[in-house]
């Protein structure tokens, strides 16, 4: 569900470019006059222009910005915060007036060079300037395939933490395996859990699919390739909930879940299983049917999983 009435949000798409529709329920959702401002690349200001021709926009090109608002070693705060009160400032000189209605694409742009320590100093910026500007809404667009590594799931929960709601543009990237990733609740939805949730499995399309899928809901998840991975941590780790592959390498998932009891945790767990063998069915009565899931699998039978599971 979109809810464009929030302060500061994100829109995640799929594609290359943004979904203009998007963009442009961002910018008409007022009804009343605004500023409206998009720092993003040309094709994104094309697209939406074309399609709200009454309401001008004040286009700045997010490549020709990003050497504005970046020093020799990272996001220089100053720059930055001289270079939005610029932008501000001729927008609504050339007529602009209303409420600020910035969309933006720049720190998607850091994040494309994996410069995810900037993009989350940028997302402080926006904070301090809807501080400044009471009536303002920032809209920011960041594409998933930024974050296909495995560096780039983990950072990805800290980018939607900067924000109060998340979109998911209809072109939101599914994963080409296992889960497919979907937002049907929003972060801070009630019912979602607070512990952290480990997710093993080697696949690294379906672990940071899954990572990402978590970080939507607002829930946090560590990634681990192998069992052995997650046993040599698993000491310092804060209480939580496994989402375990059944086929791992080396130690398979059912042995690593009993590795776990035998070490006297007593960790809610959902198995995944990409195989279609014998015991399949004996492993689903052990754990529980809702427990247990078939790779590729739905969004709802994932969460269905995890409620069964006692982790939602």
């Amino acid at each position: 569900m979109r809810d464009l009435s929030r302060r500061h949000l994100a829109q995640v798409y799929g594609n290359p470019t943004c979904s203009p529709d998007v963009v442009e329920a961002f910018f008409v959702t007022p009804a009343v006059p605004i500023t409206a401002i998009m720092i993003c690349e040309a094709q994104t200001h094309a697209a939406v222009q074309e399609r709200i021709e009454n309401t001008p926009i004040a286009f700045f090109d997010a490549h020709m910005a990003l050497p504005r608002i970046m020093g020799p070693s990272g996001l220089d705060a100053l720059r930055g915060a001289n270079y939005f009160a610029e932008v501000i400032a001729s927008a609504r000189a050339a007529g602009g007036e209303g409420p600020l209605r910035i969309y933006g694409e720049l720190a998607d742009l850091l994040c494309r060079q994996e410069n995810f320590a900037a993009a989350l100093e940028l997302e402080g910026l926006a904070d301090r300037l809807l501080s400044s500007e009471p009536e303002a809404a920032i809209m920011c667009g960041y594409a998933a395939e930024n974050f296909g590594s495995e560096e780039g799931a983990a950072q990805f929960g800290r980018i939607c933490a900067k924000h109060d709601h998340i979109v998911r543009a209809e072109n939101f990237a599914q994963p080409r395996q296992g889960a497919k990733v979907a937002e049907k609740h929003q972060p801070g939805d009630q019912g979602f859990a607070r512990q952290t949730v480990y997710i093993i499995d080697d696949d690294p399309s379906v672990r940071n699919a899954l990572l990402r899928f978590l970080a939507v809901k607002g829930m946090k998840a560590r990634g681990f390739e192998t069992a052995e991975h997650f046993l040599a941590e698993l000491p310092g780790l804060a209480a939580g909930a496994m989402i375990v592959d059944m086929q791992l390498p080396g130690m398979n998932g059912l042995e690593l879940l009993g590795q776990v009891a035998r070490a006297g945790i007593d960790w809610p767990a959902v198995v995944i299983s990409g195989a279609h063998e014998g015991h399949e069915d004996a492993v689903a009565r052990a754990l529980g049917q809702g427990r247990y899931l078939r790779k590729p699998f739905d969004p709802d039978a994932l969460l269905s999983a995890l409620h069964a599971a006692g982790i939602i």
